[in-house]
This record gives C-alpha cells, sequence and structure tokens, in this order.
C-alpha cells in the first residue's frame, strides 16, 4: 500500500507564467544527473584542489601533482 504524504501543496503559489519560465530554465534530468556526478566527484577536498591544478592544461607528473596539491 502506498502512504500518501499530507506535507504537500497542491495549490501553485507562484503565478503560472513564471513557474512556467522557471521550469523552462533547469536543466533536463540526464543534464543534472551528469552535473551531480561531476560534483560527487570533486566533493573531497583533495580531489577539488587536484582538478583545480590541472585546470590550467599543465601537464604535471604525479610527484609534482603531489607537491603543488599537498598541504603548503
Amino acid at each position: 500500500m502506498i502512504e500518501e504524504r499530507a506535507d504537500h501543496c497542491d495549490l501553485l503559489c507562484l503565478g503560472l507564467p513564471l513557474a512556467e519560465s522557471i521550469r523552462s530554465c533547469l536543466p533536463d534530468l540526464g543534464v543534472a544527473g551528469r552535473a551531480a556526478a561531476t560534483a560527487r566527484a570533486l566533493a573531497d577536498p583533495t580531489r577539488l584542489r587536484i582538478a583545480a591544478a590541472l585546470t590550467g592544461g599543465a601537464r604535471l607528473c604525479v610527484c609534482d601533482l603531489a607537491w603543488v596539491t599537498g598541504p603548503a
């Protein structure tokens, strides 16, 4: 049996044109899913620092990358 939630609203508080405008600007679920996966991959501070170090297009060996992104 599926239980209905009592904490939802069936009334659209925004005006319909504004709500449609906002909805039309949202990414589709596929795009949002890929963006979320990318965000999860960068959620670790070390991974984020590594990605930031590589964004300039520089090629770094692992030893140099470890030194660049290691504790200051």
